[in-house]
């Protein structure tokens, strides 16, 4: 009897164990994606500012939004991921950190965009993948930041990776 009692506490010590890590892993994943819905919401408050400056047309790249005024380098970079905020001396120093590898949690697929080619299905930006069965979010043209599964990001970076653009999100 004894035994049976210690067996099931042990396995309810594990079960609750695997809970609490999956409670744990869970809510990091909710700031995580919190984070990066405000990071590309700013991001997006910025390219539409750009844009309205520029002939309604989008950056080339995140560096030129960035020298343009229309963003803090923080937003390029997720405190949650393993990239660095760029430094610099100068506006120039730290716009060339920031395309020089680490300074970016955010892959931009923008340039060539306009404000009317900016479609709620055109995919303008996304978060570089935690792991390759990762989700990860999303800019879409409508400014929503939407949080996408592991193939649906896979597909949108094969189109990128194919230079299909406009990358559009993947129908079903």
């Amino acid at each position: 009897m004894l035994c049976a009692l210690v067996l099931a506490s042990l396995l309810f010590y594990c079960y609750m164990g695997y809970l609490n890590s999956n409670l744990a892993n869970d809510l990091r994943n909710a700031k995580y994606r919190g984070l990066a819905e405000i990071e590309l919401g700013a991001i997006n408050t910025a390219l539409a500012n750009y844009a309205l400056a520029h002939h309604d047309e989008y950056p080339d790249s995140f560096q030129a939004l960035f020298l343009a005024g229309g963003v803090n380098v923080k937003f390029f970079v997720n405190p949650l991921r393993a990239e660095t905020p760029p430094l610099g001396p100068t506006t120039q120093a730290i716009a060339d950190q920031l395309v020089s590898g680490g300074h970016l949690s955010y892959v931009y697929l923008g340039r060539g965009l306009t404000r009317k080619t900016a479609t709620p299905n055109t995919v303008v930006a996304y978060e570089l993948l935690s792991a390759p069965n990762d989700g990860t979010s999303v800019l879409l043209g409508d400014g929503q930041v939407k949080y996408v599964d592991p193939a649906v990001i896979q597909k949108i970076i094969g189109q990128a990776n194919a230079g299909v653009f406009p990358v559009t999100m993947p129908s079903n």
